[in-house]
């Protein structure tokens, strides 16, 4: 039996895109589940701007199944 509808999250991500990609590839049904980003896209990891446009390329997507908190961090990023 598949989850035919629920909500996930997601957090701590701190700019490793190819290991958030690969999650949410593997494992985010866009057409059942909404995905919660819940913060810290950024910070530590090498593709900080990467992992925080892709969040953004999501959310225009498909808004109704993606959101995500945006924090201080993200935000000091993109005005760089």
């Amino acid at each position: 039996m598949g989850v035919t509808h629920g909500v996930i999250s997601s957090g701590d991500v701190h700019g490793c895109f190819h290991t958030f990609t690969k999650l949410i590839n593997e494992h985010w049904n866009s057409g059942k589940l909404i995905l919660v980003q819940l913060g810290d896209l950024s910070d530590r990891g090498k593709f900080s701007p990467e992992t925080i446009l892709y969040a953004i390329e999501l959310q225009k997507t498909i808004p109704i199944k993606f959101t995500f908190l945006k924090e201080i961090m993200s935000l000091k990023l993109l005005c760089m």
